[in-house]
C-alpha cells in the first residue's frame, strides 16, 4: 500500500513541478509595466481632451452677449 502510495505522490509532484515550470515560462499577455505604460497614455489623452474641452467651452462662455 505504501509503495502505491508513494508512486502517486511522485506522479502529483512531478505534474504540479510541469504545470508551475510550464507557467513560469509562459510569456503570453502584458506585463505590470505594459499595463502601467497604456493606463499612463490613456490617462494623458483624457486630460489632453478635457483641457481642449474646456477652452472651447470658455470661448464659447466668454462670446456669449450679455447687453441687450
Amino acid at each position: 500500500m505504501s509503495l502505491l502510495l508513494f508512486r502517486w505522490w511522485l506522479t502529483v509532484t512531478g505534474t504540479l513541478h510541469d504545470r508551475l515550470d510550464a507557467a513560469r515560462a509562459d510569456e503570453r499577455g502584458l506585463t505590470t509595466t505594459e499595463w502601467a505604460l497604456l493606463t499612463a497614455g490613456a490617462a494623458a489623452i483624457a486630460i489632453i481632451v478635457i483641457a481642449i474641452v474646456k477652452a472651447k467651452a470658455s470661448d464659447a462662455g466668454n462670446n456669449i452677449p450679455t447687453s441687450p
